[in-house]
């Protein structure tokens, strides 16, 4: 089966899709960092690579897609409004997993001031996924996928099953106007590609969140 995943730390079984690279401590076994995702996708079409910006703001290889983690970092949200302001970003990934460092209205604060970039937030906030839909319901420049929160919380796995994250995963799903800014993410290899796939793939709609809507918004850049 063809897809692509939007957030993966290497290549595994996906044609292509984003290569998030990973920086700094602590080091994680099998994530690719800046150079290696710029290696990787140099020698595999179809990948894309998202560097990772860290603390001390350093250069990247290339701005067009930029990957900001808030609470691994410890920066705020007008740190990265300020150092966006000075980069050509097109395409920006924010880790939503950030408590206590981040609220959800910090993100709303980052997305609104720059409507001309598109905005991908992964994992949607874990146990705060509601404050998230909202954030993606209401700004036409942001999209999202669940990894993570769709294997941690038991959408799709064997882990136990949060009722409420998982009801919001499926309402995002099924609800039309959500549904086509949904990008299927693994968060390979943190995370099983194959299980998050299996349970996409069971969708009558799969091919929509395993390519149509990345392709949509890739080609919107």
């Amino acid at each position: 089966m063809i897809f692509y995943d939007s957030h993966a730390h290497c290549i595994k079984g996906q044609a292509g899709g984003i290569l998030i690279g990973l920086e700094g401590t602590p080091v994680l076994p099998g994530f690719l960092d800046n150079q290696g995702v710029k290696t990787a996708a140099e020698s595999a079409p179809g990948f894309i690579p998202c560097y990772y910006v860290g603390k001390d703001w350093d250069p990247v290889p290339d701005e067009t897609v930029l990957k900001y983690h808030p609470r691994r970092e410890k920066y705020s949200a007008d740190e990265v409004i300020s150092d966006l302001k000075r980069r050509s970003c097109k395409l920006c990934i924010i880790d939503t997993l950030n408590q206590p460092h981040w609220g959800s209205l910090d993100y709303w604060k980052v997305v609104s001031a720059f409507p001309g970039i598109k905005f991908i937030l992964p994992h949607m906030g874990g146990y705060d996924i509601a404050d998230f839909l909202k954030i993606l319901d209401f700004n036409r420049n942001v999209f999202c996928d669940f990894s993570f929160t769709q294997d941690y919380f038991g959408w799709c796995g064997s882990r136990p099953r949060l009722g409420y994250v998982c009801d919001a995963i499926d309402y995002c799903l099924n609800t039309p106007r959500l549904a086509g800014k949904v990008l299927f993410g693994s968060d390979v290899p943190d995370f099983s590609q194959e299980t998050a796939l299996e349970k996409y793939a069971a969708r009558a709609d799969a091919e929509s969140f395993l390519v149509t809507n990345y392709l949509n918004l890739i080609n919107s850049l």
